[in-house]
């Protein structure tokens, strides 16, 4: 995701957060991080990546969403 600039090099955590949860075949993320995760833009992206590497989509939400 860093790789793609999806996520910026800075926030290693981040990306660290979507891989793992990506490889482990989770199918959610909630996140209160609206500036990096919980967006439109981040979402499609992260979609187009998983896909392209054969990993199942994420929907990455916020815990309002959730619920």
């Amino acid at each position: 995701y860093i790789q793609e600039k999806i996520i910026p090099a800075k926030h290693m955590d981040d990306a660290l957060h979507i891989a793992i949860a990506s490889v482990n075949h989770l199918d959610v993320i909630a996140s209160w991080n609206f500036e990096h995760l919980v967006k439109l833009k981040t979402r499609r992206e992260v979609q187009a990546i998983n896909t392209l590497l054969g990993y199942r989509n994420i929907e990455i939400c916020s815990p309002q969403e959730i619920m």
